[in-house]
């Protein structure tokens, strides 16, 4: 069980406003299918490679999207 996939999977959550994730994950803390697959809808959305995985450039796409999400900042 890990605390960053539980951090993943509740930003994935939240992000099901703005993308239509299907089978969005459970909060767990492990990384299983559908994890790995709302994340390859993530990417898929966002014009990242498909892998499923959770890399560098699709952690960062995340964080922002999630980040806009609850932006509080009237400029943003």
């Amino acid at each position: 069980v890990g605390f960053a996939v539980s951090v993943l999977q509740h930003m994935l959550r939240e992000l099901t406003v703005n993308y239509s994730i299907p089978d969005v994950p459970e909060i767990t803390g492990v990384y299983d299918e559908p994890t790995a697959k709302a994340v390859q809808y993530f990417q898929s959305s966002n014009r990242l490679p498909e892998s499923g995985s959770t890399d560098v450039p699709t952690w960062n796409a995340i964080v922002d999207q999630y980040n806009l999400l609850f932006a509080t900042d009237p400029f943003l």
